[in-house]
């Protein structure tokens, strides 16, 4: 039939171009993938389904008896017609993909062909069941050296949400070895960004670690002039973490626009929490001088608004952190950006 053999053609790409295009997760970037959906959108979604589904799990094309081995790729691909042709109900009906997890299960399926590429075998159902940890720090081990699978494993350390440091150390350096720009800025600005989406208020210890350890990268960040540091601080203050929301402020590379977000942001909030948290949180010496930097400028701004009786911080001096008069004096100094 005409049509099985074009679904066929279509669908069953071969050589280093199939291979590349079986990795898409947006449909409008494979012009053969469009036909497949043209084709089959005048049938009834049933029946689209059922030409399909069954090349999820098949061996061999299932649409005549003498078609090719189907690979994760194949596979991967179908599943984004199917996708585009029917809805998540009849989906999951004819291929036991839970219907919140349409998306997902695609984005597996991509995994999987991924790692069928560099000759790891994997089926759909070990990748899921699998330790997801464990699993990227053997790819690494064996694979390190190629690049399709150096930025493999960023994906999934970035969808796992895997921040090992020493797995991360090397992937970074790996995807600017490999001239992996654009993979190298969206996987820096992905790792610092990620942590803040599955933390909640009151922060759990290991969130309240995760995030220290977000502010330590964001301080390693090389593309600092392509991050919303504005941005980032508004999360650290959002998850009630002020020192480090400072301690991102005072990166901006804009002096005039340093001054004026600083100010807003102690203005607004408690300088003292910021001096606490200091001591808490950022005495680990892998912060090189910010803490510092952060201490004297809260410094700075308590002893300039303790001059007004009326402002809301005339009790500043009176606390631990003033104890030394000359150090608050020479803090106002350093932090001179402060008029």
């Amino acid at each position: 039939m005409i049509r099985n053999l074009l679904l066929e053609k279509w669908i069953c790409r071969t050589g280093p171009a199939g291979a590349k295009e079986s990795f898409i997760l947006n449909i409008e970037e494979d012009p053969d993938l469009m036909r497949v959906v043209y084709l089959l959108q005048p049938y009834p979604a049933d029946t689209a389904v059922r030409l399909l589904s069954p090349i999820l799990t098949a061996e061999t094309w299932p649409l005549s008896s003498s078609g090719p081995h189907l690979t994760y790729g194949h596979r991967s691909r179908a599943l984004l017609c199917l996708i585009h042709l029917a809805d998540a109900h009849l989906l999951e009906t004819h291929t036991h993909i839970p219907r919140s997890k349409t998306s997902y299960y695609l984005r597996c399926f991509v995994f999987v062909s991924q790692l069928e590429a560099l000759n790891v075998s994997y089926t759909i159902e070990s990748f899921l069941s699998s330790p997801k940890e464990g699993m990227l720090k053997g790819l690494w081990k064996n694979h390190s050296h190629e690049p399709q699978a150096v930025r493999l494993v960023a994906d999934l350390c970035l969808e796992y949400h895997v921040y090992d440091p020493q797995l991360w150390n090397g992937l970074l350096q790996k995807l600017l070895a490999f001239n992996m720009i654009s993979s190298f800025s969206r996987t820096w600005r992905s790792m610092i960004l990620a942590p803040f989406i599955s933390a909640s208020v009151p922060l759990s210890p290991d969130q309240l670690a995760t995030l220290c350890r977000t502010f330590v990268l964001l301080l390693k960040c090389p593309l600092l002039l392509n991050m919303d540091l504005i941005g980032i601080a508004n999360r650290f203050a959002q998850f009630t973490l002020p020192a480090f929301a400072l301690g991102t402020l005072l990166l901006i590379p804009c002096d005039v626009k340093k001054e004026k977000q600083i100010q807003g942001f102690l203005s607004a909030c408690n300088p003292l929490a910021i001096l606490e948290q200091v001591d808490t949180l950022m005495s680990t010496g892998e912060m090189a001088g910010t803490p510092s930097q952060v201490r004297e400028t809260v410094l700075a701004f308590l002893s300039q608004n303790g001059q007004n009786q009326n402002g809301p911080h005339q009790n500043g001096p009176k606390t631990k952190h003033f104890e030394d008069p000359k150090g608050a004096r020479r803090a106002k100094s350093e932090a001179g950006w402060i008029s």
